[in-house]
Formats: structure tokens, sequence, C-alpha cells
């Protein structure tokens, strides 16, 4: 519709054939640093909840607004995903199993004594379909690693053609240091 030399759009008037610039909005509003934020959250038990609380303890302590979470997780990714560089790995189903003890040690507590024990969490998960097998160990010695194979096999149904990492000497399956493919050998 036209109306001496405008048109309605959306309910506004504007001048027919001129486009008119989008409203930029400015905020006053402290931005986080987004390379901190990511190398961060590569550390074991750091979150982006966790990151925010101290992204706004940071802000008050200078005098500056911070973001609210959800406009600090949302800016967190856009940026992760501008300037994430990824890899595709193809693997085949059944073809390999990759195993490691977890991060971080576990507690379970003596049901009689009520004191905390520590447990060692072994995980396998088949590379292609990222279906795990986790069990806790009150150890890491090359039984409980063993063990942890076998009971990961029965799990599975089957053993794949590559079976996971090698038993280096600290107890952790940590693959091979040459960075080739490295392989186990069962009793």
């Amino acid at each position: 519709m036209e109306l001496n030399g405008l048109s309605r759009k959306r309910d506004r008037f504007e001048p027919s054939g001129i486009a008119l610039p989008r409203k930029s909005y400015h905020s006053d509003r402290k931005l986080p640093d987004c390379d901190y934020i990511h190398k961060e959250m590569g550390k074991s038990g750091v979150t982006l909840s966790l990151l925010w609380h101290e992204y706004c303890e940071e802000c008050r302590a200078n005098g500056d607004l911070p973001l609210m979470y959800s406009q600090f997780c949302r800016y967190y990714r856009k940026h992760a995903a501008i300037s994430k560089a990824t890899l595709r790995i193809r693997r085949k189903p059944g073809e390999s199993l990759e195993v490691d003890w977890a991060g971080k040690t576990a507690q379970i507590i003596d049901n009689i004594t009520g004191e905390p024990i520590p447990a060692y969490i072994f995980v396998a998960a088949l590379s292609c379909s990222q279906y795990a097998y986790v069990e806790a160990f009150l150890s890491m010695d090359k039984e409980c690693w063993i063990n942890g194979h076998i009971n990961a096999f029965k799990y599975f149904g089957g053993v794949p053609r590559t079976p996971g990492s090698r038993q280096p000497e600290n107890g952790r399956g940590q693959g091979d240091p040459s960075g080739g493919e490295a392989e186990q050998e069962l009793p």
C-alpha cells in the first residue's frame, strides 16, 4: 500500500525504495574474554556456570555490568562456533575401542564405617558409536585393568578388531606415546 511516497511495511511507514539501516544496540555491559573461557573449558570440572560466576565477580570488582547467564552462554557459543576447528575422524563400527581411567577419582562410602574410599573409574567406549561401559575399581593395577576390559567385552557382546590401548608403566591407559596405533595383549 502506497501513501504519499510512503509504503506500509509491517505496520510502520517507510519511504518507498529507501533501505533503512538496522538498529544497532550498544550495551554498557562488559563482554567476556571468550579465548580465556575456551581455554578454561578444557580443564576438568570447569563449567560455563562456574566461569560466569567468576566473570560476574570480576565485573563487579571493576565496577562493570556483567551479562546475564543466557547472554554469556550465547556469546560464548557464537564465538566457539566461529573459531572452532574440527576434524572428523571416520571410524567403522566395531573396529576399535577407546579405554582409559577417568580423570577424577570418585569416592564410595563404606556402608559399615561410613568412611570414603577412593574409587577409580574405568571407561571403555566404542569409537564409532561412543557406546560406553563404565566400572569403578578400588585400584588401578593390571588386574583391574584386565578385568575392566573383560567386563566391557561381555557388556558389548564381543571384542572389537582393535581392543584398546596398551597398559603403560604408570597404570593409566593413555595409548601409544609414539602416536601410532597400539595393540593390547590379552591373557
